[in-house]
């Protein structure tokens, strides 16, 4: 890291990437931008929180973009990427560069007196991040407002991938590394924590069989796949599961690209008055004229009761990985701002998911067959 930056790589302090003469980008927060930068110059244990959510390039200033990837620099080798570390990489040299009647040197200096603290820093990272998104969804239509002809289904077809792929940048996970003794401790950790009766209860799927066979229920951070022939039950499985871990408390969305949210809500009456010996089928509820006044009253009255749990159906088919995705992700942190955890996410016939991009060969495209729980 004794390598110096390239000066040419900053651009003025006020300036946006020229993409289109025609374009009017949206504005960026270079405020906040700052302040982000601010916050790991002057508290370097800031940024393993939020460099999993800005890039480089998500920043509108080419100034603070280079001394975003000087600070990751930085960190991947191992060092601290505070100011006097920044300095020193980016040389004497760079440091004289004129800002628009500062220098980078005045420039760092002044933004760290503007850092934010490690409690928002997660915030301003999202505000840098989604302030790039809209500037990267303006840029999808440029050349459909610029051109002077074009194909529209080809445009939207290159819009829409284009789309998928910002929707799905919220969907973020903080990358983590452990030495084997770490892992081990924490194992070993979680088990006690078992035997000792102290350990945080896994929310069961209700299907004691299946509950048993995963180990007590589903476990963080795991796919479930359930696969059978047409009309074996695979979607009334994973409402059932999904409706048990909602009535537990924790979260549930069903992603359902077939039946409606009418028929996921009617599978889901039917089944808790099943458990309260009432039997009214699902076919039953669902037919036009198929209650009888009291029946009615009575499908009312454990709808009502169910209105409060944390279940939530996206319905609708035709819908991109990228799409559940992003609507995965925005649905999770909506539960979790109330302290409600995660419980999981359901894909009802995953088999139709449409990829998120256009494939130059059929099998690249090629999607699991099955119903597919993640939770």
């Amino acid at each position: 890291m004794n390598e110096h930056v390239d000066p040419s790589s900053f651009g003025e302090v006020v300036s946006f990437p020229s993409r289109s003469t025609l374009l009017d980008l949206p504005k960026a927060s270079l405020d906040t931008e700052a302040a982000l930068i601010g916050g790991v110059l002057t508290q370097p244990h800031i940024l393993p929180l939020v460099q999993h959510l800005v890039a480089p390039e998500h920043f509108a200033q080419e100034t603070h973009a280079t001394i975003w990837r000087t600070m990751l620099a930085l960190a991947e080798a191992g060092e601290t990427p505070n100011l006097m570390r920044v300095k020193s990489v980016i040389g004497p040299k760079l440091l004289q560069t004129d800002l628009g009647g500062l220098n980078v040197l005045q420039y760092l200096a002044s933004i760290a007196k503007e850092a934010c603290t490690p409690g928002s820093a997660e915030e301003y990272a999202r505000v840098v991040q989604q302030f790039w998104q809209l500037r990267e969804l303006a840029i999808a239509t440029a050349d459909v407002r610029e051109a002077a002809s074009f194909v529209p289904s080809v445009a939207l077809q290159a819009i829409y991938a284009r789309v998928d792929e910002i929707r799905a940048s919220f969907v973020t996970r903080k990358a983590t590394s452990y030495t084997f003794a770490e892992a081990g401790d924490a194992l070993l950790e979680r088990i006690t924590a078992e035997l000792q009766g102290t350990a945080p209860a896994l929310a069961a799927t209700g299907i004691e069989v299946f509950d048993r066979e995963i180990g007590g229920g589903p476990q963080p951070s795991t796919m479930l796949t359930v696969a059978g022939r047409t009309s074996m039950g695979k979607s009334i499985f994973g409402i059932e599961a999904a409706g048990a871990i909602a009535d537990q408390g924790r979260a549930a969305i069903y992603h359902s690209l077939e039946m409606s949210h009418q028929q996921v809500a009617a599978r889901l009456a039917s089944s808790e008055l099943e458990r309260r010996g009432i039997h009214l089928p699902y076919g039953q509820i669902m037919r036009r004229g198929g209650l009888t006044p009291k029946q009615a009253e009575i499908v009312a009255g454990v709808v009502h009761e169910q209105r409060g749990i944390p279940f939530r159906v996206e319905d609708g088919g035709k819908r991109t990985i990228g799409e559940i995705a992003a609507s995965s992700d925005r649905l999770a942190n909506h539960y979790a701002r109330k302290g409600v955890p995660l419980g999981c996410i359901v894909i009802d016939h995953a088999h139709i998911v449409k990829p998120s991009r256009a494939f130059r060969r059929e099998d690249e495209g090629l999607k699991p067959e099955p119903s597919i729980a993640t939770c």
